[in-house]
């Protein structure tokens, strides 16, 4: 196999990836972000529509602080900060995390959060689920 041949090979075998991992991605159920090292979200899935009522393209490049509730930042920042610290040795898995984030119509979501911390690349995965019925802002 030449050269040119090989990469064609390897280029559509990386593009039948990709499309793969998108519609994995867009059609989980589960809320699916990738959170960059200074603490915005890169992607999010179409599950934020249905789970949030954002629009991913609403989410990306924002803050998770943003949608976080007040009370729950310390615990989310304290988290954050060991898995930027942890990033030395492979990241932080942690597992059963929960917080609450903000609907776009102001209530709140319990979310269950299971994620990796960061990479080499410095991104942080994470899927989370509702773990109840949305609460008032007031709560």
């Amino acid at each position: 196999m030449d050269q040119l041949t090989e990469l064609r090979f390897l280029n559509e075998k990386l593009t039948k990836t990709e499309t793969i991992l998108h519609m994995f991605f867009d059609f989980c159920p589960d809320f699916l972000a990738i959170l960059d090292i200074s603490g915005k979200f890169v992607k999010i899935s179409q599950s934020s529509k249905q789970i949030l009522g954002f629009e991913p393209y609403e989410m990306e490049n924002q803050s998770w602080e943003k949608f976080c509730h007040p009370d729950d930042l310390p615990g989310g920042e304290k988290l954050y900060n060991e898995s930027i610290d942890a990033a030395n040795t492979g990241g932080k898995f942690v597992f059963k995390h929960i917080n609450r984030y903000k609907h776009k119509n102001g209530n709140y979501i319990e979310l269950e959060w299971h994620t990796w911390g960061f990479d080499q690349d410095g991104l942080a995965y994470g899927i989370a689920r509702p773990i109840k019925e949305p609460i008032d802002a007031e709560e």
